[in-house]
């Protein structure tokens, strides 16, 4: 189902706003890591189980335009220039090979490398992706020994320690990275030592004791080091240990410390941390903290434009309203967080945005309304997985008993319990405890003892394997009337008293006053942006009613000018016609001309010849009568004169 989901996640579209790309524009290739690994390690926390983290680290990576190889590269390419790079990121590992078989030697080991991160941090676990990272690591391995470049052996080492980790094969994996760590220490490479370290705890599970240890020693290096960046990050998964442990207060503290080494180094995209606090903060009932945080949190994102996590942070948001009984306002931030959701990348948040929006329906008195619209969204929207399934019934099932149709709502109550028993694990424990807890109330109030005991008592174990203190107001009143029927009556008083304080608390604190200016400043800062953006589309439209006039304008004059090209054509084609009649009478006219002086000079030659033909015959006349006649002359001087002529 993980796999299934990570796919789903990976090839939804989604509309980037184009100002994200701004909110990175400044960042060195630390602070860009540092994004990296902040913003996956809140969606998976967000996502709660539903993707791998190396699927939520390439949905980071797209999200804010960074390549893939920069969360893992670090070791062996510092400044992310290794030749080939980009052909990496793009998936084009022919075009790479033949790269690597040109370089150099250590550019080769540091290219399978680069080649053995590429299939082990693919999304999802597929055998051959691990068998390709296993051969490009050993080799890696081979040639760096070869070489005897201790670097170079030393990543090689981490990264197989990571292959054995994802191979579930931790003996092995713990082993390659005392190596390291061992070898760090022998050399007193602080740095070096530093990173195994920190590299050995990412590959440890969060319930392993020897974890916390581990980062404490990485964070002080890094912190001997004045690398804030690398501090930072382990901190962070620091928290996470505690939090996955139960210690929430201490991961609170710790979250402050965090925010505040944030600003400190410039990190802009302090909203993550933010919206946790809140979120945090609301689960210990301090809605004035848990308001402001989450104040904070959508002011950070609005400020840097970073939209990527923006239907999140609304959802965040939108429960504190919920919380503090500003159903209204919740409504209206559950909507906006339902169309970031449409518009952005779907973070995850997709049935949580619906689901909330539900219950602010329902808050409001609108059941119907709200049940009508969930069964319409789960119509276009099937809910694929156990998770969304849990949600989308306990939902259901609380919107029927306010309507007061309690069958339908144990049915949906008892669907619910169906899903919820097969989600075992730390990411959805709270969901699953605040659902079975309405599931005790409601059969608590039912007088249904046994019931609300059997679900009370699920909630108490579950709270106990995991180190949880978990309580709600469902809980205590279920408790409290339990423990009465029981004859408890100690007891019972005891958990009402916890009922009415946390009730009470949440509308004392929903009645503040600092609440109450918080809220206005929020809405005030609202309206104003709704007024300047209403002022912005005045402009614009104004700017485009001028651009429209003066389109207008110049597609007359040059429909105008167009005609009148138009017509100088015309009138060039009609004088040029007009020409060629003229010259085509000319030529006729030359032609019949040609024709009659062709015929004049035939008749001319005739008459030569006619002329030539009789002058010959009367000459020929002429000589025979003259030789006729020179036989009848005695004269000498006739004859000759006869034969001269």
């Amino acid at each position: 189902m993980k796999q299934i989901y990570a796919f789903i996640l990976l090839f939804i579209s989604f509309h980037c706003i184009s100002q994200t790309t701004s909110s990175t524009a400044d960042y060195d290739l630390k602070k860009k890591r540092l994004l990296i690994q902040f913003g996956s390690m809140f969606l998976y926390a967000k996502n709660q189980g539903k993707i791998d983290e190396d699927s939520s680290v390439v949905l980071t990576c797209k999200a804010y335009k960074l390549p893939v190889y920069l969360s893992y590269d670090e070791g062996y390419d510092v400044k992310a220039n290794l030749i080939g790079n980009e052909l990496i990121e793009k998936g084009n590992i022919n075009a790479y090979k033949k790269l690597l078989s040109k370089s150099k030697k250590d550019t080769q080991i540091k290219m399978l490398l680069q080649l053995g991160s590429f299939y082990l941090f693919k999304t999802g676990t597929k055998s051959n992706d691990l068998q390709n990272a296993f051969t490009y690591i050993n080799e890696a391995l081979k040639e760096s020994n070869k070489l005897n470049d201790k670097k170079l052996q030393q990543q090689s080492l981490l990264l197989l320690g990571k292959y054995y980790a994802q191979s579930s094969r931790f003996a092995e994996s713990k082993s390659c990275f005392i190596k390291v760590v061992k070898e760090c220490r022998k050399q007193n490479d602080s740095k070096s030592l530093a990173d195994a370290l920190a590299n050995e705890a990412m590959c440890l599970p969060n319930s392993d004791p020897e974890k916390e240890i581990i980062l404490n020693e990485a964070i002080k290096l890094y912190t001997q080091l004045n690398l804030e960046e690398k501090k930072i990050g382990n901190h962070m998964r620091l928290i996470t240990v505690h939090y996955a442990k139960g210690n929430i207060k201490l991961a609170l503290k710790e979250f402050y410390q965090s925010l505040y080494d944030q600003r400190k180094i410039g990190f802009k995209h302090t909203h993550f941390t933010e919206a946790t606090i809140s979120y945090i903060e609301l689960f210990l009932y301090n809605t004035k903290s848990a308001l402001y945080y989450a104040l904070k949190s959508i002011k950070t994102m609005e400020t840097i434009h970073d939209y990527n996590f923006a239907d999140i942070f609304y959802l965040r948001f939108g429960n504190v309203y919920l919380a503090l009984g500003h159903y209204e306002e919740a409504l209206d931030i559950y909507k906006k967080s339902v169309e970031m959701g449409h518009q952005n990348m779907n973070s995850g948040g997709f049935y949580r945005s619906y689901v909330s929006l539900v219950l602010a329906m329902s808050s409001k008195g609108k059941n119907q309304e709200a049940i009508n619209y969930l069964n319409s969204m789960t119509t276009d929207y099937p809910p694929v997985d156990l998770f969304d399934k849990m949600i989308v019934n306990s939902t259901k099932a609380n919107c029927y008993e306010r309507i007061n149709n309690f069958a339908v709502a144990e049915k949906y109550f008892k669907e619910m319990d169906h899903y919820a028993s097969q989600l075992a694990g730390p990411e959805t424990l709270m969901d699953v405890l605040n659902a079975y807890s309405s599931m005790a109330s409601f059969y608590a109030r039912r007088h249904q003892v046994e019931k609300a005991k059997l679900y009370a008592d699920k909630i108490l174990a579950l709270s106990k394997k995991y180190k949880r203190n978990y309580n709600s107001e469902n809980l205590e009143i279920s408790l409290s009337i339990i423990d009465s029927a029981k004859g408890n009556y100690q007891s019972a008083l005891n958990h009402y008293k916890n009922y009415k304080k946390i009730n009470d608390s949440i509308n004392n604190f929903s009645k503040n006053k600092q609440i109450e200016e918080l809220i206005i400043q929020y809405q005030t800062k609202n309206k104003e942006q709704e007024i300047k953006l209403l002022s912005k589309q005045s402009t614009l439209q104004k700017s485009e009613l001028k651009k429209s006039k003066l389109l207008n304008t110049l597609s007359i004059w040059s429909l105008i000018l167009l005609l009148i090209v138009i017509g100088l054509l015309f009138n060039r084609y009609r004088l040029k016609q007009q020409n060629n009649i003229k010259l085509e009478l000319k030529e006729k006219e030359i032609n019949q001309k040609n024709k009659n002086l062709r015929h004049l000079l035939d008749e001319k030659e005739w008459l030569l010849k006619e002329i030539h033909h009789r002058v010959k015959n009367n000459l020929q006349t002429v000589i025979s009568l003259l030789s006729s006649q020179s036989a009848y002359l005695d004269n000498d001087m006739a004859l000759s004169a006869i034969k001269n002529s």
